[in-house]
């Protein structure tokens, strides 16, 4: 039996371009802004029209494995179809190039480059699927220091259901080849065909969008990226669809499964996804500033208000609900939690590989006001899953700021069960908002909350 990795919350983007031109320049530039969703390594594929495939991964975080474009003179990547992948690991090895993307997979005549963003839930089943075929894969065959056999890719698992499957073309295969995969994915796909495909998931669980930019089409995880490249004609890809591009030409949509109800990860909207993107026309931040009104206002309905001296937020995620629900309560805003943002200090703890490196990064990496001394604060945080940030940061507040009273507030509900299909929880032992007691799981009250991790009080934005 093998047990199969998953890749949840990667960074994903596509470049097809104009004859002539090196789309691998601006699959670079997509890359180094998706960084944010994955640092665990990294990837470029380049083809040229009717050329073969260049790829280049490594375990470095991308910025780091392509810090200029010389990186690709120096490997000769060059061509009109480009892809870009940033990975964000869960289980198996970390920095690892072999897990990295973009995946080159081969059958017979056909080849196919992929990035996906997501996690294949039925992955193991698929995998043997293949293996009754006779078709074995590249990570069934790493082994980490002690020998033990690591992980199999579920991307490696997709695109290789994808690569065997019937049909006369690359969108025929890719729709048969998804009738029986359950789970989240946003790909990226470069075809032998010279196509470029874009797809999302029959829930549309992972972001994916796509624009034009000078004769390019640009594909990318976030609208953000498309902005800041001054991408125009921006579109979502819808769930259930998949756009096909060619160079020269304008692309088409098909819908290859329309019968799924939609089902968006909000862990997208509080955590991963850069403020200033966009779901279905809606900004990210705009989300998050509208869950800090509503914390306000519960705050005045269901508690006694704290006779605190500031709001502050844990940067920076935390910011765009924390200054609307400091204005709502009348209570100034105040930036007091500073975050590192050179070298390795400013990664985001949350996608570290494991709780020793979590716990590094956090010492490292808040930065706090000595006009703390004394005060009592509200502090505004997205999200809480397994608390390991808030207990070093209440303790390094109380005890090295000298803060009198600590008020947590979370812009999110509880996180109170695994998800198979969005963040690095695979187990319910990893999360700090439940206990196993007297033989069954149980929502832990905020009151025992606020006493585990030495806060003055707790609170999370309510499920209605």
């Amino acid at each position: 039996m093998y047990h199969v990795e998953f890749h949840e919350n990667c960074g994903v983007a596509g470049v097809i371009a104009p004859k002539d031109k090196n789309a691998a320049i601006i699959a670079v530039k997509l890359g180094a802004e998706l960084q944010h969703r994955g640092q665990e390594g990294g990837g470029i594929a380049v083809k040229k029209l009717d050329g073969d495939f260049r790829i280049l991964r490594s375990g470095k975080r991308f910025g780091l494995a392509f810090p200029s474009n010389y990186v690709l003179k120096h490997h000769d990547l060059e061509g009109e179809i480009a892809l870009a992948h940033t990975r964000y690991r869960t289980t198996g090895p970390a920095n690892n190039e072999l897990y990295s993307q973009p995946m080159m997979v081969r059958f017979n005549e056909r080849i196919l480059v992929g990035g996906h963003n997501g996690n294949i839930a039925n992955a193991e089943d698929l995998l043997e699927e293949l293996h009754s075929r006779g078709i074995f894969l590249t990570t069934e065959n790493i082994t980490d220091s002690r020998g033990s056999r690591s992980p199999v890719s579920d991307s490696e698992v997709l695109f290789n259901r994808i690569l065997t499957s019937p049909g006369t073309n690359w969108p025929e295969r890719i729709s048969r080849a998804l009738e029986e995969v359950e789970g989240a994915f946003s790909l990226t796909l470069a075809t032998d065909h010279n196509e470029l495909i874009a797809l999302r998931d029959p829930w549309g669980i992972r972001p994916l969008s796509f624009g034009r930019l000078n004769g390019h089409w640009i594909i990318s995880s976030e609208t953000s990226v498309l902005d800041k490249l001054g991408v125009v004609d921006q579109t979502e890809v819808d769930k259930g669809q998949m756009w096909v591009f060619r160079a020269g030409k304008e692309p088409n949509p098909i819908v290859y499964d329309n019968t799924k109800p939609r089902k968006y990860c909000d862990f997208e909207d509080w955590y991963f996804s850069w403020p200033s993107s966009r779901r279905r026309d809606v900004e990210v931040e705009l989300i998050r500033e509208t869950a800090g009104i509503q914390m306000a206002k519960e705050e005045g309905r269901h508690r006694q208000q704290i006779a605190a001296d500031l709001v502050t937020c844990v940067p920076d995620t935390g910011r765009s609900s924390a200054i609307p629900f400091a204005e709502s309560l009348g209570i100034p805003y105040r930036e007091r939690i500073f975050k590192e943002r050179y070298d390795d200090k400013g990664i985001r703890s949350f996608i570290g590989s494991s709780d020793l490196l979590r716990v590094n990064i956090l010492e490292d990496k808040y930065l706090l006001s000595g006009s703390l001394k004394g005060q009592v604060i509200y502090i505004v945080d997205d999200t809480a899953v397994r608390f390991t940030t808030m207990r070093i940061l209440i303790h390094a507040l109380k005890y090295r700021a000298g803060v009198k009273e600590v008020h947590l507030r979370f812009s999110a509900p509880k996180f109170l069960r695994p998800c198979v299909l969005g963040v690095n929880i695979n187990k319910r032992e990893e999360l700090g908002a439940v206990e196993f007691k007297n033989g069954a799981w149980r929502e832990k009250p905020d009151k025992q909350i606020a006493e585990e991790i030495n806060a003055d009080s707790v609170a999370f934005l309510s499920m209605n």
